[in-house]
């Protein structure tokens, strides 16, 4: 049986994605679900934010785990 990795919905600890993704990690989660990034929604980040908050994610050494 494999390991369930623990994740959360970001802008519930944070609305910065940066601020999140660190608490997060210091935590021990393994998956960050996107739901709302820096204020806006995830269906209306360009694309450049959409690359900024996924780099943000993967820097922490976490993985999306779903968009809301």
């Amino acid at each position: 049986m494999s390991a369930m990795k623990i994740g959360a919905i970001t802008d519930e600890f944070s609305p910065d994605i940066a601020v999140a993704v660190e608490a997060m990690r210091e935590i021990g989660m393994k998956g960050a679900e996107l739901r709302v990034v820096n204020g806006k929604n995830i269906m209306d980040l360009t694309d450049a934010e959409l690359d900024a908050a996924l780099a943000a994610v993967h820097g922490a050494g976490l993985e999306v785990t779903a968009t809301t």
